[in-house]
């Protein structure tokens, strides 16, 4: 095992989310998931979610707000 920033290649990444519908859409931390945990989720080859009792419903749950999200990226230095 070494820092994600030193791997070639993610196995296994996981992670755990507020609510989860039945099509595996999911709201992670409180609407908000941190960049990391997103290019990890893209680039593991499985990708595990674990979920508390009573957050998998037919409905995203209203009650967790999705917010959005803007990266700048390449932007000139100045």
């Amino acid at each position: 095992m070494k820092p994600a920033e030193e791997a070639d290649q993610l196995d296994l990444a996981f992670d755990g989310a507020d609510s989860v519908d039945f099509s595996l859409k999911a709201l992670k931390s409180k609407g908000g998931i941190h960049l990391f945990e997103k290019i990890a989720a893209q680039e593991a080859d499985e990708y595990v979610l674990l979920l508390l009792e009573g957050r998998l419903r037919e409905k995203l749950g209203p009650d967790v707000q999705c917010p959005e999200r803007r990266i700048n990226f390449g932007q000139q230095a100045s």
